[in-house]
């Protein structure tokens, strides 16, 4: 089975490429969103593993041109925790982000533990809406800083070249 990683981080790049190599997977290793586009469209993997932050063409254009022509499994990798990349994910196909929710739910978790016996009935409550503001709002707040002229700016059509009737 042939897997397609596309990530530029060196370490993360090889500690995938090694593991699934050991696994028994045949793996092509991208280090660019134009070359990992490239290989994508050129052959046939079972499964893509992409990075989103990716020097060229990010992992979110990679998907896009992707899902244009091929309908390849795709594993979305990012260590951001950042809300808003749940909804534009959503945009090229992918449904579900699982750092943030994980990281949520974990902060919620640990706050609930250790302030409960001190606050009682209030430390879950408490706890919650540390990690809601700590996972979900402040990551939202630095996104929105971060990518505000890509956000606001209109979205282009991409209307097809027009057909030339040879008569």
């Amino acid at each position: 089975m042939r897997v397609l990683i596309i990530e530029d981080e060196e370490k993360t790049a090889d500690y995938l490429h090694r593991g699934l190599t050991e696994q028994g997977y045949t793996v092509d290793l991208a280090r660019d969103g134009v070359e990992g586009l490239h290989l994508a469209l050129e052959s046939d993997y079972a499964v893509i593993v992409l990075d989103v932050m990716l020097p060229g063409l990010d992992g979110f254009g990679v998907l896009r041109a992707l899902r244009a022509r091929k309908q390849t499994p795709v594993i979305m990798l990012t260590a951001a925790v950042y809300p808003l990349g749940m909804f534009i994910m959503d945009k090229p196909g992918i449904r579900f982000q699982v750092i943030p929710t994980l990281a949520m739910a974990a902060v919620s978790i640990v706050l609930s533990l250790v302030l409960t016996p001190v606050l009682g009935i209030v430390g879950p409550l408490l706890g919650v809406a540390f990690a809601l503001v700590v996972c979900q709002v402040i990551p939202y707040a630095i996104y929105i800083h971060r990518h505000r002229e890509r956000l606001l700016a209109p979205e282009r059509s991409e209307d097809p070249a027009p057909v030339v009737e040879q008569g």
